[in-house]
Order: C-alpha cells, then sequence, then structure tokens
C-alpha cells in the first residue's frame, strides 16, 4: 500500500512512476496516473467550457441581431437613438431573481421546464427590474452584507403562484431521433464454442461477484465438479477473503467461465459481439396483435450485408432464431425511434402516454418515459396485446399531431 507523506518528496514520486510504468495497463491509463496537476488541468477545462459557451452565447445574440435589428426611436430629435428589441441578460442575474421572486426549487433541474422557468424569469426581468437589483446589490456592499440575497418586488402580486401554473402547464416538445449514429456493437468479446450442433457464448466472471446460481453455468461442469464443489463451500462460507476459493491443483481461483444465454450480436475475432443500441423498432400488426422488429446500428451502417432491412419480430424469451418472419400478411404501423410521441391502451383500459425511449428484446417490452423528463419511468409494457397503439409528432409548440400512416424505409428509401 502507498501512502503520500508528502506530494513534493521526489524520491517518492520518482519510485511511484516507475512502478507505474511497470504497470501492464494502456498508455492512456499510465498517462492519467501521473498526472500531477490534475486539479490544474481540471480547472483549465472547465474555464474552455465556460468560454466556449460565451462564445456561442456572443454569436446567437450576433445571428438574432441580424433578424431582428434595432429600430429608430421616433421620439427621439433626428431619429438619432435606436430602440433595443434584443436584450442580453447574464445567468447570474437570472439566478438572482429566481431566489429573490421565490422560484428556487419549484422546479429540479432534471425536469426540463425548469429552461421554461429561466425563459419566464428573463422575460419579466426588464431594464428597471436590473436596475433595482444593482441598486440592492451597491447597498448591500455598502452595509458589508455582500453574500446576502437582495429583496426585488416581484412584478405583480401573485406573480409566484402565476409563475408556477404556468410552468406546470408547459409541454415540452422533443424532436424524433431518427439517425442511425453510435457504436455497432459491445466491447467485450466473448469465447464461443459450438456444443451439440450449437454455439455458446462464455463469459469471464470474477469469484467476488459468483452466486450459487451462476454455478449452474459453469463451464464443462461434469470435468470441473471438483472445482465446482470448492466454489460452492466459499459462498457457503460468506466469502472469506483471507481465504479465496483454489482448483484441484491448490492455485486460487480468480474468473470462472459461465454460460451466457442466448444473445444478440455477431461474430468477432473469433469470438461473439453483443449488439449496442437499437436505431429503431418497426411495429406490425396482424390478427390484431403488434409485433417488433428490433434493428441495430451494424444492420443500417452494413448495406452489403443488409440490402434488406431485418425481419423477425421479437418473441418473449425465445431465441432470435425462432422468431417469427415478417411477410405480406402483417400490416406495417410505423417505426419507433428515441423521443418519438406515443399513446398506449392497455387491455385493462389504463392509457398510458410519453416519449419512446427503449425496447426490451428479452421480453418484447417497451419503456417511456414523461414529456418533461428523459428518465424512462413507464417500463414494462408488453406491446403484443395492447389495445391501441399510436403514434404522434409534436411540434415546436406542444401540439400533437397523429401520424395515421407511415411508410417504412431502409437505407434511405421506401421498402416494397
Amino acid at each position: 500500500e502507498w501512502k503520500v507523506e508528502d506530494e513534493g518528496d521526489e524520491d517518492w514520486w520518482r519510485a511511484f512512476e516507475a512502478r507505474v510504468r511497470a504497470l501492464p495497463v494502456k498508455r492512456f491509463k499510465k498517462t492519467t496516473l501521473l498526472m500531477r496537476n490534475f486539479r490544474e488541468r481540471e480547472g483549465g477545462f472547465s474555464e474552455r467550457n465556460l468560454n466556449e459557451t460565451k462564445y456561442a452565447s456572443r454569436a446567437t445574440l450576433a445571428a438574432l441581431r441580424e433578424y431582428y435589428p434595432d429600430d429608430p426611436d421616433p421620439n427621439a430629435d433626428g431619429y438619432l437613438s435606436r430602440k433595443r428589441r434584443l436584450f442580453a441578460r447574464p445567468g447570474t442575474v437570472t439566478a438572482q431573481l429566481r431566489r429573490a421572486w421565490g422560484l428556487d426549487g419549484i422546479k429540479d433541474r432534471a425536469d426540463d421546464r425548469h429552461h421554461a422557468l429561466d425563459a419566464l424569469v428573463c422575460a419579466v426581468g426588464s431594464e428597471a427590474v436590473l436596475q433595482r437589483l444593482t441598486r440592492e446589490y451597491q447597498a448591500l456592499e455598502k452595509d458589508g452584507r455582500a453574500r446576502w440575497t437582495p429583496k426585488v418586488a416581484p412584478p405583480w402580486d401573485g406573480f409566484r403562484g402565476d409563475a408556477i401554473a404556468a410552468i406546470e402547464g408547459v409541454f415540452v416538445s422533443r424532436s424524433e431521433k431518427r439517425r442511425g449514429r453510435g457504436a455497432g456493437h459491445d466491447a467485450t468479446i466473448y469465447g464461443v464454442r459450438v456444443e451439440e450442433g450449437r454455439e455458446i457464448t462464455y463469459e469471464r466472471k470474477g469469484v467476488a461477484k459468483l452466486t450459487k446460481k451462476d454455478l449452474d453455468r459453469v463451464k464443462d461442469p461434469e470435468r470441473n465438479r471438483a472445482l465446482i464443489a470448492s466454489l460452492e463451500a466459499w459462498i457457503e462460507a460468506k466469502k472469506p477473503k483471507d481465504s479465496p476459493p483454489l482448483s484441484p491443483k491448490g492455485d486460487p481461483i480468480r474468473k470462472v467461465a459461465l454460460r451466457r444465454g442466448p444473445s444478440a450480436g455477431m461474430p468477432l475475432n473469433d469470438g461473439h459481439v453483443d449488439n449496442a443500441s437499437m436505431v429503431r423498432v418497426d411495429v406490425f400488426a396482424k390478427d390484431r396483435k403488434l409485433y417488433l422488429v428490433p434493428i441495430y446500428v451494424h444492420q443500417v451502417m452494413n448495406k452489403a450485408k443488409w440490402p434488406d432491412p431485418p425481419n423477425r419480430a421479437i418473441i418473449a424469451h425465445v431465441a432470435e432464431e425462432q422468431w417469427p418472419s415478417i411477410d405480406d400478411t402483417f400490416e406495417f404501423k410505423f417505426s419507433l425511434h428515441p423521443d418519438c410521441y406515443v399513446e398506449i391502451v392497455k387491455r385493462d383500459g389504463v392509457c398510458v402516454e410519453g416519449y419512446y425511449r427503449s425496447t426490451d428484446r428479452a421480453g418484447g417490452q417497451i419503456a417511456l418515459s414523461a414529456h418533461n423528463i428523459r428518465i424512462p419511468l413507464i417500463r414494462g409494457i408488453g406491446a403484443r396485446t395492447l389495445v391501441s397503439f399510436r403514434k404522434f409528432e409534436i411540434d415546436r409548440l406542444g401540439r400533437k399531431h397523429e401520424i395515421v400512416r407511415e411508410t417504412r424505409t431502409w437505407h434511405g428509401a421506401a421498402c416494397t
């Protein structure tokens, strides 16, 4: 165990550096471990990001002024003065006004409606309000109370209640993400063996994370009965750290090869990799039942291997090779992309609506989120026997428009 007694001790640093450089890890990891001025670099990153935000704000304001220039003031002599049509407010001023008017904390920052709250504060934060805030700060500084929150009268009586009611009535509009980008597959490469005519993938799992249930998936259970017995006894003994499980040869066991269940993916480097995120899910209907066809990034990007779209529909807890194929007897309804808005009626008559987030291919279930937050809050919605499943387009003002008919596309062209 290494302890830093004196960060300026060069002998200690040289010993530490030699130890790090001898580690069998990647160069990036070594560079991170040997970073002596991490706090300074971290501060530099924050300052750079802040400067980039300031530049983006100035560029946006300059572009808006091109579209909405200042107007001549007809009340000024000779029209030398101009009326400003655009105003910029520092974020600090917005925060101080929120606090002074009792609006801090009424919306969590995870709730996207906090942007509407800031916009409302900016809208009522006129030049007169800004001058009052400045005078209050000057008075506080004069009295030696610069850290106190200044008192600024709200724009009208009952403003806080009106503001809360207005924010509650805001519907967050999101644009449907149709761009199929991202990782083509997961990073972990699993080993593959052919057993009883089918390919089985294996993963290596540390013994500290093993459970008794995992022992049923140990590779070659007949041949490894002694190893399984040793692991089971160690787990029953509550995994003592000073007495690790031993192999039949007497060596400590660090990791164990476990058989994995069926997983979607592709072969890579004599192994198997799982699929990454789905680009979309195509929804079909037949005999009053709905079928979901998942489509992944590597399928969209590999036109040579996938000239036609995937056509296997999810069946819960069934291997993909046993899924039914979509043919002309199925009716295409629409495609589910991230951030598309849907309305669902379950068999019990409960109506659920929200933005689509993801699909669980193992159970054929989808997850939705409320309009104002991106975290999936509504999970486990089985799509097979829904009474109604509708998709909507949300315009910039938050108005819903049902998509009655949609054309299935593949590689930028309509599917026949």
